[in-house]
C-alpha cells in the first residue's frame, strides 16, 4: 500500500535520484569588491564580474559604497548552491576579474 506523506517546509532538502544528489537549499553572500584604481567604470565592472562567476551562483544586487578620495567599492549580493568550496571559487572569480583590486567577504546566510 502507499503511503502519502503531508508537505512539509525544509530548510535544507537532499533529492537522491539515479542523477545523483543535490542540495537544494542556497546561500546569500554579501562581498566587497575593491576596484583597482578610482577611475574604473563601475558599471563595466559589475558586467565583466558577472562574466567571472561559477554556473552555481548569480549576482542579485549591486550596491555603491563610498570609500575615500574618490574610491567606490561594489557590495555585491551573491546568491549560490550551498556546496563546498563554492564560496572560495566566487571569491577566486571575483579576483580574477580585470580592474579588481581586492575582494572582501561581508557576510554569509542561508
Amino acid at each position: 500500500m502507499q503511503v502519502i506523506w503531508q508537505a512539509i517546509q525544509v530548510s535544507q532538502m537532499r533529492i537522491c535520484r539515479a542523477v545523483g544528489c543535490e542540495f537544494m537549499a542556497r546561500v546569500l553572500a554579501q562581498m566587497k569588491v575593491f576596484p583597482s584604481e578610482a577611475d574604473i567604470d563601475l558599471k563595466k565592472l559589475q558586467e565583466q564580474l558577472a562574466g567571472h562567476m561559477p554556473k552555481d551562483a548569480s549576482i542579485l544586487k549591486v550596491q555603491e559604497e563610498p570609500i575615500a578620495f574618490g574610491l567606490v567599492a561594489l557590495i555585491v549580493t551573491i546568491s549560490m548552491a550551498e556546496r563546498d568550496g563554492l564560496i572560495e571559487e566566487v571569491e577566486k572569480g571575483l579576483a580574477a576579474t580585470p580592474n579588481v583590486g581586492e575582494v572582501q567577504t561581508i557576510a554569509v546566510g542561508r
